[in-house]
């Protein structure tokens, strides 16, 4: 059923107004390609709506302040929660795909749908949408092993993978494949402090977030330094 469908039927639901013409060609404009017709026809239809079950969906995400370019460079934040928000994300070529859910506590990126139509039915039903974003967020933080190394994803054999870890600027990430339709489907951007690099393989759910390294003894330092065949047996003698 497409959106502007489902939000028809449903009886009770608060619509925002659609966009005029000169605002559908603002935000456009803003975008990295043209709207999808079916979004584009969503729009002059309503630009949002009132869900019972999050509050305020706003299609434009004008409502809303949120940038994670690293990982959604074109994201629209359309709607929000206790200081966390669903992102829709938007590809270089204008197409929209899945809707992703930021947690900030804990931290983590999980893509929750794999489109905007998918969203908005869970939304317009008096549902657990957002128990259910928390309910993957916290899963994923519990699975401290979630992702890949470099080794492994360089010994995958998949051209795409393999190609991302190559652009990489150095070899301390874990690289996370959301592609699959099974598995994982979020990951921790902010495990190890909320400075650590996250990026993206361009229009592919393939993500790398920069592992925090572990600070190593003054002594292990020293040794290291002067006879890099030290280090491990430093290691355990300081550990």
């Amino acid at each position: 059923m497409p959106i502007q469908q489902t939000l028809t039927v449903t009886p009770g639901l608060k619509l925002n107004d659609g966009l005029s013409k000169t605002d559908l060609r603002g935000f456009e404009d803003s975008l990295p390609g043209p709207l999808p017709s079916e979004i584009e026809s969503l729009l002059r239809y309503a630009s949002g709506f009132e869900s019972k079950s999050i509050g305020s969906v706003d299609f434009t995400g004008r409502s809303n302040r949120f940038e994670f370019k690293e990982v959604v460079p074109h994201g629209v934040p359309i709607a929000q929660i206790n200081g966390s928000y669903w992102v829709q994300d938007i590809n270089e070529d204008g197409g929209w795909g899945g809707v992703f859910f930021f947690s900030h506590d804990p931290p983590i990126a999980t893509l929750q749908f794999d489109s905007l139509d998918s969203f908005v039915k869970a939304a317009v039903q008096d549902g657990n949408v957002g128990e259910e974003a928390n309910r993957l967020s916290l899963a994923t933080w519990q699975d401290v092993n979630s992702g890949v190394s470099i080794d492994d994803a360089m010994g995958s054999g998949d051209d795409k993978l393999m190609n991302f870890v190559r652009s990489l600027p150095h070899g301390n990430f874990r690289i996370f494949d959301l592609r699959a339709a099974t598995g994982s489907k979020g990951f921790a951007w902010g495990r190890g402090g909320p400075d650590l690099e996250c990026r993206r393989a361009s229009l592919e759910l393939i993500f790398a977030v920069a592992v925090k390294e572990q600070r190593k003894s003054l002594i292990s330092r020293i040794y290291s330094a002067l006879n890099p065949s030290w280090e491990e047996k430093v290691e355990v003698i300081c550990s």
